[in-house]
């Protein structure tokens, strides 16, 4: 498993970002470019208002996204969801 190392400065503190690559399972292909964006986000962190602001769209519209991501891929909770990818990213200072 190749994983990706990249330099980062915080507060002027040198660190390192590991990123281990996240398994997607084959339900992801079912998903729309959208929907695929809105999954994303929930991996990263965003909240589902962060995620309308960043789309430019109502979080009525990402929570109705959120619902079809979670249908199509058998989950029901976004813990649930990063279970599915088995992906976790780790900052490690220097």
């Amino acid at each position: 498993m190749a994983v990706n190392i990249s330099p980062l400065e915080v507060a002027g503190e040198p660190l390192l970002v590991v990123g281990y690559p996240l398994r997607r399972p084959s339900g992801f292909a079912a998903l729309t470019a959208a929907e695929l964006e809105v999954a994303e986000g929930l991996i990263e962190g965003l909240s589902p208002r962060q995620l309308a602001c960043r789309r430019r769209v109502s979080e009525r519209t990402v929570s109705n996204q959120v619902a079809r991501i979670y249908g199509k891929l058998g989950v029901s909770s976004k813990h649930e969801l990063l279970a599915l990818i088995g992906g976790s990213r780790a900052e490690v200072g220097v």
